[in-house]
C-alpha cells in the first residue's frame, strides 16, 4: 500500500471519530487490518507506516483500559478502540 493511500485511510479513520458522539470507534482487528489491504496476512513494514500516521492525527489505540503503542502487537480475534488523544 502507498504512503498516499495510508494518509487518506488514517484521514477517514479521525473522521469517523469526529462523526462518532462518544469520540472514538470499536472495530475488529480484521476490519482494520482490511482498510490497509492485509487481509490474510500481516505486513510489519507497511504497518510501520501506519503507526506512524496514525499517531500523527493524533490517535491513540486501546484494548479495553489498556493503551499500546503499536498496531502491529495485536492479535487476530481483538477489539482496537480509535480514539483522538487528548490535546
Amino acid at each position: 500500500m502507498e504512503l498516499k493511500e495510508i494518509k487518506q485511510t488514517c484521514k477517514e479513520i479521525v473522521d469517523l471519530i469526529n462523526n462518532n458522539d462518544r469520540g472514538l470507534i470499536y472495530r475488529s482487528y480484521e476490519t482494520f487490518l482490511d482498510w490497509f489491504g492485509m487481509v490474510n496476512k500481516r505486513n510489519f513494514e507497511t504497518l510501520k507506516k501506519v503507526d506512524y500516521q496514525l499517531k500523527k492525527e493524533g490517535i491513540t489505540f486501546w484494548v479495553g483500559k489498556e493503551q499500546l503503542k503499536s498496531v502491529a502487537v495485536f492479535k487476530r480475534g481483538k477489539t482496537i478502540t480509535f480514539r483522538l488523544a487528548a490535546p
